[in-house]
């Protein structure tokens, strides 16, 4: 629970508001964020919904805070990947220059 306590204050909850959401006692909120007790799983996945995280990130099993998402792969044609190997054979600034007229490009089309 090295994050459950992290997390609260962050969002500025009380331990009461958070037992509250979660379903337990602010007593078991406070025994599970001084590590003298472990939540059971359905506990812990109520709390990461609240926080929008992992349960990973709240026992301290992961360092990412934000839940990521899956997404489906995108697969990208012969034109499409012909520009990006083209891009990238760019200079720094050469990309920057070309990150900017598509910009530009996008913006007009508003």
């Amino acid at each position: 629970m090295k994050n459950l306590k992290l997390l609260r204050e962050k969002h500025g909850m009380s331990q009461e508001k958070l037992a509250s959401r979660v379903g337990v006692s602010q007593q078991s909120l406070s025994t599970y964020e001084m590590g003298k007790a472990e939540p059971d799983i359905k506990t812990l996945k109520r709390i990461a919904k609240v926080f929008n995280t992992s349960v990973d990130f709240i026992i301290g099993e992961t360092d990412l805070e934000l839940k990521t998402r899956k997404t489906a792969p995108r697969r990208l044609n012969k034109r499409e990947l012909k520009c990006l190997d083209n891009f990238r054979a760019l200079s720094a600034q050469d990309k920057k220059k070309i990150e900017q007229q598509m910009k530009a490009m996008l913006e007009d089309d508003i």
